[in-house]
């Protein structure tokens, strides 16, 4: 009986940390795509879920075609952005216009840096926009 309440008080202790570990550090969400001109606009929006102050951030994404053709591929910047914040990032497609674009593949982090540590975040990706796909 003895072994079952110490077995319980260290899994009471040490379930905030297992749940916390696998919770993402940020939160990427493909809000939605516009023409703008001879462009496509791109919004982001990035939630920082640990509480992390990111001094740099850049996203790798990779844009596809509904053929599964790659379009482009870009560096987008997500930092500067503090623990717990939200922000929208946005960047222009130029000469491209949205209805070409089928799916947005996020490749990865780049040049990432908080508090002086060469530490990337996990991420958990979400799409608004019914006709594009964040993956």
């Amino acid at each position: 009986m003895l072994r079952l309440q110490i077995f319980g008080l260290f899994f009471v202790c040490l379930f905030p940390i297992f749940a916390s570990a696998q919770q993402p550090g940020v939160r990427l969400e493909l809000n939605k795509l516009e023409d703008v001109g001879e462009a496509c606009r791109i919004y982001l929006l990035v939630e920082e879920q640990s509480g992390v102050n990111f001094e740099k951030l850049d996203a790798d994404f990779v844009l596809f075609d509904g053929d599964g053709i790659i379009i482009k591929r870009y560096l987008v910047p997500l930092a500067p952005i503090a623990g717990g914040q939200s922000r929208v990032r946005l960047f222009d497609l130029p000469n491209s216009s949205c209805a070409q674009i089928d799916g947005i593949l996020f490749n990865g982090t780049i040049n990432c840096s908080s508090n002086g540590e060469n530490e990337c975040p996990d991420f958990s990706l979400s799409s608004k926009d019914t006709k594009t796909r964040l993956f």
